[in-house]
């Protein structure tokens, strides 16, 4: 790997100098000389930016958090409250390793990913939601026999900040505004 080529995966990580040190566990003036090129690349150094470069981006953002030290945000168990023209549910959702999994109290599975979109706790959300038979959804759509499947998303939601999102959803025409706001329950086990 290159100075350049260096910069560049930086660049793409949006992963400060001083940072890589830290994940390194090496000094500022080693990264600066391997950026400038006065000194060649470690192997192991060009394996661990190959990796980092190769990770879904929610697994890249929790090992570049950890070495600013700072709790993991992202993942967890959450509570989803929505609610559209015919009523309102409450969900409870997994986010882990850029996977979303979870149910709500209709029966109704989501599943589906999520990815940080570089700002503070925000995560860009795409969904597919199994409904089951017979059941009646808050916009107003009611499964027959067989059931059906709908896609939702990508969506941003702000893990840190929760507020109300509007999300609009393929099933129920223009009723088909759901109005939705996410709070963590709790953290994942180690």
């Amino acid at each position: 790997m290159t100075a350049a080529e260096l910069r560049s995966a930086l660049e793409t990580l949006q992963l400060p100098q001083s940072q890589l040190a830290v994940l390194l566990d090496v000094s500022a003036r080693a990264v600066g000389m391997w950026l400038s090129g006065e000194r060649e690349i470690p192997g192991p150094v060009v394996a661990y930016i190959n990796l980092l470069l190769s990770l879904p981006r929610a697994l890249c953002v929790k090992e570049i958090a950890r070495s600013r030290k700072e709790p993991e945000v992202l993942e967890g168990m959450y509570r989803l409250d929505f609610a559209g023209v015919a009523g309102f549910g409450v969900a409870a959702l997994v986010l882990k390793d850029g996977t979303v999994f979870g149910s709500d109290v209709a029966g109704v599975q989501y599943d589906g990913t999520y990815e940080p979109t570089g700002a503070p706790g925000e995560v860009s959300v795409s969904l597919t939601l199994t409904v089951p038979p017979g059941v009646t959804l808050v916009q107003g759509v009611v499964a027959d026999h067989r059931g059906f499947t709908f896609q939702v998303g990508p969506q941003k939601l702000n893990l840190l900040k929760p507020g109300e999102v509007t999300i609009a959803t393929p099933v129920g025409g223009p009723r088909g505004v759901v109005r939705a706001r996410i709070s963590k329950l709790r953290n994942l086990p180690d």
